[in-house]
């Protein structure tokens, strides 16, 4: 009966501890702990505003009141304990009918640091608390103990709803651990890690361990005299701290409120292609071109997928690789307007404009240049057909946002095939959203008809059909994360197929990852590692292709950088990456260029992305 009570007891722990374990992983503001929180210019307020799980309030016992501060010269008689936190935290949980937080499930510590004789200090707590019922039978706040304490054979000596910091060096009782709220430890005492990089072995295995035994006590653990600023909080998380101590509420909480959609953690691994490198690099005339846009994606966008994927990317497996300054004429920071113009003009272009001049005058399209050339044209994107990088190849106009006029153009045009989804108001296929301008509508389609054939899916491309098509598919507008699959890289295998015609016909098809642009200003590292993995799927498809096609050339850039982004951490093994934006706009970091197949070597170096045109024009020639 003993040793079933003993694996009752050590059962029940190991379910506790897996269940902190578990919370720890999935963190926000309730696992932080406002340190000292008394001086900040607004005590309390500034972190339950910002949804702090722990508040801590150091007091003196002073002519029968206890006072607010961290030494005895800094109390007033305004700083009581009652008025800074007492009476705000009674009217808050009054206000959530017996909670602390609005919130029911929540769980607010106020954690308050004796400093001066324990029996008279907490006796005179106990007696003011007993006078806020409210606090005392909230079952969701838990006042603990710290600082000067009485020794744990006193414990039973003080109400229920009082509980003690616990010592790591002590031996607890039973019932003694059970009136531990939280076991708090000085860092400098086992580590002089300064929050940059990682600790080293030896100190990280000795926190690990001190963290684990407190896990499995059932227990949860902070650290103070801590390193307090981003990447010390994200190792504290690592290390799953329950509570991480700042005195930065604001900026801890921007930083845990942001912690769930900076973080990336793949189950799948999506295969990569090997290129076979024969026909890499090779000095004859190009007569297919493969120009892949990943929209708002440079380095930190393709080393975040590249981790998330398992340390794998078809784009990382290639040879020749330059870098393309991204500036429009007018703004160090472009738009995709002008990114995209220019490598389809070979000028630097304003903001907001489509293939025009600073001057006003429409510039020659690469487009036009090569149906000269007895080019076949295709143009794909997984956004908005009449948007500006798919645009940027048919279309010339002063607001990129005119969609009216950009699809008209369409008819003056050499493009045989351009598929991708509609905008917010086409009802055939509205999906796309946060569109300010005017949109396309059936009206407008029509008056292409006599020269194209509008159909709603990818697949309905008549391979060798001498019509020219639009397709305006819902499905291609569709995020990763909603469903969108492999149309991408669908839509390549159909256009590619349809624009060589039997490998007899030359070919420029440009296709457009937008979404990855989409991810960046929305600040969701989720949504961006998808987009990116999802276009190395079709990077994958074009260098095949290369291999198997002679004369071609693939191209694989962007218009510019999104985000801001910078990567903090990852793991290749377990295909995780957190990182944190700077921005929900362009920047100004230039962008890569890879290349592979017919003349690639033409892409290596960093220069202008006008210069792209020129090199295009340089490589079929």
């Amino acid at each position: 009966m003993k040793n079933i009570k003993r694996i009752l007891v050590f059962t029940s722990i190991l379910i506790l501890n897996n269940a902190i374990s578990q919370n720890t992983t999935m963190y926000s503001t309730y696992n932080a702990h406002s340190h000292n929180d008394y001086e900040n210019p607004i005590p309390f307020f500034t972190a339950y505003e910002n949804n702090f799980g722990s508040i801590e309030a150091d007091i003196f016992y002073f002519n029968d009141s206890l006072f607010v501060g961290h030494v005895f010269g800094d109390i007033t008689k305004k700083r009581t304990l009652q008025s800074l936190y007492l009476d705000p935290l009674n009217n808050k949980i009054k206000i959530n009918n017996g909670f602390p937080y609005k919130d029911s499930t929540k769980t607010l510590q106020l954690l308050i640091d004796i400093k001066t004789d324990p029996d008279r200090t907490i006796g005179k707590l106990v007696n003011l608390l007993n006078t806020y019922p409210a606090i005392i039978q909230s079952g969701k706040l838990k006042i603990v103990i710290t600082g000067n304490r009485p020794n744990s054979n006193k414990f039973n000596q003080y109400p229920s709803y009082l509980f003690f910091d616990g010592n790591l060096g002590k031996s607890y009782s039973n019932y003694e651990l059970s009136r531990v709220g939280l076991f708090s430890a000085d860092l400098s005492e086992y580590t002089h890690w300064n929050g940059k990089g990682v600790m080293v072995k030896q100190d990280q295995q000795k926190i690990d361990s001190i963290i684990n035994s407190v896990h499995l006590k059932g227990k949860q653990i902070r650290f103070y005299g801590s390193p307090d600023y981003m990447n010390a909080w994200q190792q504290f998380i690592k290390m799953k701290v329950d509570f991480i101590n700042t005195d930065h509420i604001v900026e801890l909480a921007k930083f845990l409120n942001s912690y769930k959609s900076n973080n990336v953690s793949l189950l799948q691994k999506q295969n990569t292609y090997l290129p076979k490198f024969l026909n890499d690099g090779i000095n004859k005339p190009v007569t297919k071109i493969i120009l892949l846009i990943g929209d708002g994606c440079s380095l930190p966008q393709w080393y975040a997928g590249y981790t998330a994927n398992g340390g794998a990317l078809t784009a990382f497996n290639l040879k020749h690789i330059g870098f393309s300054k991204t500036s429009s004429s007018d703004n160090y920071v472009t738009d995709s307007a002008p990114g995209a113009s220019s490598l389809a003009t070979g000028e630097k272009i304003e903001n907001r404009h489509l293939g025009l001049s600073p001057k006003g005058d429409s510039l020659s399209i690469i487009t036009d240049y090569l149906a000269s050339k007895q080019f076949k044209i295709g143009l794909i994107s997984s956004g908005d057909v009449s948007d500006a990088t798919p645009a940027a190849f048919y279309a010339h106009a002063k607001e990129r946002d005119s969609s009216i006029e950009i699809i008209r153009q369409l008819n003056h045009s050499n493009v045989q095939i351009l598929a991708g989804a509609g905008n917010d108001k086409l009802n055939t296929a509205g999906i796309l959203q946060k569109k300010n301008s005017a949109t396309l509508n059936n009206k407008t389609l029509e008056n292409l008809l006599p020269n194209y054939k509008i159909v709603n899916n990818i697949n309905d491309i008549q391979v060798s059909g001498n019509k020219k098509t639009l397709v305006i598919e819902k499905q291609a507008g569709l995020s990763m994360q909603e469903g969108r699959g492999a149309w991408l890289a669908n839509a390549f295998e159909k256009v590619s197929t349809s624009l060589s015609g039997d490998n007899k016909n030359s070919f420029f098809m440009m296709e457009e990852a937008a979404q990855i642009d989409y991810g960046g200003h929305a600040n969701n590292m989720e949504y961006v590692v998808k987009e990116v993995i999802d276009f190395d799927a079709v990077i994958s498809k074009a260098i095949e292709f290369a291999d198997t096609h002679k004369g071609t050339l693939v191209i694989i850039t962007g218009d510019h950088e999104t985000g801001g982004l910078t990567l903090h951490d990852g793991n290749y093994h377990q295909q995780t990456v957190n990182g944190q934006f700077a921005t929900n706009d362009h920047t100004g970091i230039p962008v890569p260029v890879f290349a592979y197949g017919y003349r690639s070597y033409l892409f290596d170096g960093v220069y202008e992305n006008s210069t792209i045109f020129n090199k295009i024009k340089e490589a079929i020639n």
